[in-house]
């Protein structure tokens, strides 16, 4: 990815040249993993648990959007298991000490790092059954981000999706901007091939269609 991973924006900018990530960005980056890992575990057509998800294994795009990568470590999750046991290293009554100095974060960011450091806490529970699923850190990261979203038409339209959405409702309003798009290319396409044969009857629309043809 071309801008390289998690750990040289956070560990390395110094070596490699960068600024240091702004609270936005990491914010933005922490819901792309959690929407990556909510996928993982409750989203596709079998859970599975990442088991090595660290900043190196999180790559960075050009538009700084997050994905997870390296996935040897992969296995089945166990029925409405999404989580295992580990050893808890968070110590939450130290979160000013732990504060990227970088940062300098006045007192509005502070009341988000809180927000975010208390979801930490939550995710390394030390009983499984006590950290919440994924999908509750997309809506806890979803409002935080959504209060830095760009303020600028452009950078509105730059942006490409509303990132207050679960990734559900962000996969309904792209397939229906998607066949909104194909019914005016359907349109265009309609006036000026009129020649071409229609397609046979009970030929599927799509992809998407259920019988899969």
């Amino acid at each position: 990815m071309p801008q390289g991973t998690l750990t040289q924006h956070l560990f390395e900018w110094r070596e490699t040249g960068v600024s240091p990530l702004t609270w936005k960005q990491r914010v933005t980056i922490a819901l792309d993993v959690a929407r990556g890992v909510e996928y993982l575990h409750s989203l596709a057509q079998q859970s599975f648990i990442h088991r090595d998800l660290k900043p190196s294994n999180i790559i960075l795009g050009d538009d700084m959007r997050a994905k997870v990568s390296d996935f040897g470590l992969v296995k089945n999750a166990p029925d409405g298991k999404y989580s295992v046991e580990t050893r808890v290293l968070v110590n939450k009554e130290n979160i000013p000490k732990a504060i990227d100095q970088t940062l300098d974060p006045d007192e509005e960011t502070m009341e988000s790092l809180y927000k975010v450091a208390e979801l930490a806490g939550n995710c390394t529970a030390r009983e499984p059954y006590q950290r919440p699923d994924m999908g509750h850190a997309v809506n806890i990261l979803g409002p935080l981000v959504e209060h830095w979203k760009p303020t600028t038409h452009e950078e509105e339209e730059n942006s490409g999706i509303n990132l207050h959405m679960s990734l559900p409702q962000a996969l309904q309003r792209w397939q229906a901007n998607e066949g909104t798009s194909r019914m005016f290319e359907d349109m265009s396409f309609s006036q000026t091939q009129s020649s071409i044969p229609s397609k046979p009857s009970g030929f599927a629309d799509s992809f998407d269609s259920m019988d899969c043809r």
